[in-house]
């Protein structure tokens, strides 16, 4: 199972400090209910600065394989520490799951791609609030396991492998999205 942590484009350099304007997406591929029959989707938590206008993220609603939920928060420190329990949670899952089918327990990829100058700061945080939860995950920083040194060359990393140029940074729903996709079908 992969989680996918991305952010907009925003200079930000402590995390517990306010931020203008923040939004941090967070994706999973997970079961989505309440449909008859529940089905593997994509579901975006995309968290905000409380307050912000979401004028431009107005195209995204749910509908099929997709869930939004925008979450306002008062720091990105605060977003993490809930995107944490939710790594946290889906460890819970997959161990019940192992311990009911009696397989080994499905692995966890946290992966985060936020602001290049930001980003370790934000790997630091996530190691630490999982360990904090007894968690087993360790984040990813994309930029150094991709050996990119921008989030454009990141970028255009997963346009090659994609074979496409829509793949948009400034975007974190979308790009986390690219990242997903990336992801599952190339590097793991």
């Amino acid at each position: 199972m992969i989680h996918i942590v991305t952010s907009n484009p925003v200079a930000v350099k402590s995390l517990k400090d306010y931020n203008d304007n923040f939004i941090i997406c967070h994706l999973q591929e997970k079961m989505l209910l309440p449909f008859a029959n529940a089905t593997m989707g994509f579901y975006f938590k995309v968290y905000h600065q409380d307050g912000m206008i979401l004028d431009d993220f107005d195209e995204y609603e749910n509908e099929g394989n997709y869930r939004y939920d925008f979450i306002p928060v008062r720091s990105i420190s605060e977003a993490l520490q809930s995107i944490a329990l939710d790594v946290a949670a889906s460890e819970q899952a997959a161990q019940k799951e192992a311990d009911k089918t009696g397989d080994t327990r499905e692995e966890i990829t946290l992966a985060t791609v936020c602001g290049y100058s930001w980003n370790k700061q934000v790997v630091a945080k996530l190691n630490s609030e999982i360990r904090k939860l007894r968690g087993e995950t360790a984040c990813l920083d994309l930029y150094t396991y991709l050996r990119a040194p921008s989030i454009d060359r990141l970028a255009q990393i997963v346009k090659n492998q994609l074979q496409s140029e829509f793949v948009y940074p400034e975007d974190p729903i979308a790009f986390s999205y690219a990242i997903m996709r990336t992801l599952n079908g190339v590097f793991l």
